[in-house]
């Protein structure tokens, strides 16, 4: 795991440094209250966040494959039904071979889209905030099913 958090820092410190040096806050424009950056408001009012997703009951996040898969205008102005594809909701079923394996990379990949979605459905459904998770979903989507043994 530490080996895991530590490549987690290696990639992303980088980036965070880069936008903390030019704007003075490293997740500019959010949390600009706090780091106080000259380039933006101290209040974002451009989030209408509150607009999108299908809340945050057991039900409502129970149903977020198939809606995301069918009814994306919930989470998402421009996107038409279906825009974001099949890799959702054929992950869920396929994805559960993952823990079949015992290959590490594996698991800390499923681990890293499990923990994401938890955190993205809690906070703020909305498709953009969802496509670094989704890519890692769709890898794991296409290649769990060659990780099954043949029976």
């Amino acid at each position: 795991m530490a080996r895991f958090i530590g490549g987690f820092f290696l990639v992303s410190a980088p980036w965070y440094l880069v936008v903390y040096t030019f704007t003075g806050n490293p997740v500019f424009p959010f949390l600009n209250v706090i780091f106080k950056s000259p380039l933006w408001p101290l209040e974002n009012t451009m989030m209408n966040l509150a607009k999108f997703g299908l809340g945050k009951s057991f039900t409502a996040l129970i149903s977020l494959p198939l809606a995301i898969t069918y009814q994306t205008k919930y989470f998402d102005e421009t996107l038409l039904p279906g825009g974001m594809g099949l890799a959702i909701l054929v992950a869920v079923p396929f994805c559960f071979g993952i823990w079949r394996t015992y290959r590490a990379v594996y698991l800390y990949l499923g681990f890293t889209v499990v923990v994401y979605s938890v955190i993205w459905a809690l906070s703020a459904q909305y498709v953009r905030y969802y496509m670094p998770a989704y890519a890692i979903l769709t890898l794991l989507s296409t290649i769990t099913p060659h990780l099954w043994p043949i029976a």
